[in-house]
């Protein structure tokens, strides 16, 4: 744990025990000690590159309200999920407005979205509808890929977070 003065604790725990009568049996307690890392200290500055530097929101294409997820695609452009305006915007490098890569006339709640090794095809965990949808290549036409209605059961979503794909095209979410 590091605390607010760069300070950084840990939990230390030896023992040595032998099984023979001739060496005797040492256990030490429990200790914390403290290391200055201050190295480690992390710096709160950062450089607004999409959206409103002032961090107001807003519904244009270069604007943002509660944007839940932001991933970097290899060909340098950024997927925002923009859970406020229910769509997800992709953000090329040096570009102060977004494309809109999914419909904006549905109730999306998108809560982690990414593009497949081709860049091809989009997919969306949409929080709202209990699903994963697939957008192909630009198209603005939901194709459901998994889910329906929310619940427990192995068909259902409920409260999910995120999925990652593996080099075979399987979904683990």
């Amino acid at each position: 744990m590091i605390n607010v003065n760069g300070l950084f604790y840990f939990r230390s725990q030896s023992s040595q025990i032998e099984t023979t009568d001739e060496y005797s049996t040492t256990t030490s307690a429990p200790t914390t000690v403290a290391y200055n890392c201050s190295a480690v200290s992390l710096a709160l500055v950062g450089t607004t590159v999409f959206g409103n530097a002032n961090s107001t929101s807003g519904t244009s294409l270069g604007e943002l309200s509660f944007p839940w997820y932001v991933g970097l695609n290899s060909d340098k452009s950024m997927l925002i999920s923009d859970c406020g305006n229910f769509r997800v915007l992709r953000v090329y490098a040096n570009k102060s407005t977004g494309v809109l890569v999914t419909p904006d006339n549905i109730w999306l709640q998108s809560r982690r979205v990414g593009f497949d090794a081709s860049l091809l095809n989009l997919f969306v965990l949409d929080a709202g509808n209990c699903l994963m949808t697939r957008y192909h290549n630009g198209s603005l036409t939901t194709q459901t890929v998994f889910g329906s209605t929310c619940g427990s059961n192995l068909t259902q979503f409920s409260n999910f977070a995120s999925f990652c794909m593996d080099s075979a095209g399987n979904f683990y979410i």
